[in-house]
C-alpha cells in the first residue's frame, strides 16, 4: 500500500494525517497526483477512501488545496480513466481543465466516451466548452466521440445518440 491509502485505516481516519500524505504526495510524485488514484493492495483508490472516510466536501478541500491542474498533468484525465463517476465532481472544480488534451492529444471528451461516460453535467460542459472535440477524430483509435461511446465496456443508447446528432455528416 502507499502511505495515503494507510492514513485511511491505519490511523483511525485522521484528516490531518491523510491532508499532509496528499501535500507531500503531490509535492513529490506530481505525475500521479500524489497517488491519489492508485489502489490499494485491496482494489480501492486513495479518493474513494478519502471520500467514504472524510465525505466529499471535505477530500475535495484538500484536494483542490494540493493538486493543480496543467497542460503537464490534466488531472481530468485521470478522473475519467480511474473513477469516471466523480467526473461531475472534478469537473466543477477544475472547469478550466476540460480543454487540455493529454500528451497523445487526446480531448478529455474521447477519453471520457471510451471509458463509458454517461449523459451528465460534465459531458455537456465538456461539449460547449471545447466543440472542436466532438468534431475531431481520436488520434489514438482514429475514433469519433460516439463511435468511442459506442465501442467502450460501458455503453449508453443515450449518449451515444447524443454524440451523434452534435455530428451526424459522419455517417
Amino acid at each position: 500500500d502507499f502511505p495515503i491509502h494507510l492514513s485511511n485505516y491505519r490511523y483511525r481516519g485522521n484528516i490531518r494525517i491523510f491532508e499532509a500524505l496528499l501535500k507531500y504526495g503531490a509535492k513529490y510524485h506530481p505525475a500521479e497526483f500524489g497517488y491519489l488514484f492508485k489502489k490499494n493492495k485491496y482494489g480501492r483508490r486513495a479518493i474513494c477512501q478519502a471520500i467514504a472516510k472524510y465525505g466529499k466536501e471535505g477530500t475535495f478541500r484538500l484536494v483542490q488545496k494540493y493538486i493543480r491542474s496543467s497542460d503537464n498533468q490534466p488531472i481530468l484525465y485521470h478522473v475519467f480513466q480511474y473513477r469516471p463517476e466523480l467526473s461531475d465532481d472534478f469537473v466543477y472544480r477544475y472547469p478550466d481543465a476540460i480543454i487540455l488534451k493529454d500528451r497523445w492529444g487526446r480531448h478529455l471528451l474521447h477519453i471520457g466516451a471510451k471509458n463509458g461516460l454517461k449523459l451528465s453535467g460534465s459531458l455537456f460542459m465538456m461539449i460547449h466548452s471545447n466543440k472542436q472535440s466532438v468534431e475531431e477524430r481520436d488520434p489514438v483509435t482514429n475514433l469519433y466521440p460516439f463511435m468511442l461511446s459506442a465501442s467502450g465496456k460501458k455503453k449508453d443508447l443515450t449518449t451515444i445518440f447524443k454524440l451523434l446528432s452534435l455530428r451526424p455528416d459522419v455517417l
